[in-house]
């Protein structure tokens, strides 16, 4: 963001495995975590925008080797 590259730690979950409605196996995570927007020089609208900013991933995919 803003020419600024850093790394950034999220918490993973594995949530299961199941079938799409063609049968085929798929397999289902979940991923979270916190950002500090100042971090990459992002401050307009403090203090009324929070500078914590959540991510939230949920992502299912094709399970077939």
């Amino acid at each position: 963001m803003h020419g600024i590259t850093k790394p950034v730690t999220l918490k993973g979950r594995f949530d299961g495995e199941a079938k799409n409605f063609k049968g085929d196996p798929i397999i289902a995570y979940e991923a979270t975590g916190t950002v500090d927007r100042r971090d990459w020089n992002m401050t307009y609208g403090s203090p009324v925008v929070s500078n914590d900013i959540a991510i939230n991933l949920n992502v299912e995919a094709d399970a077939k080797p």
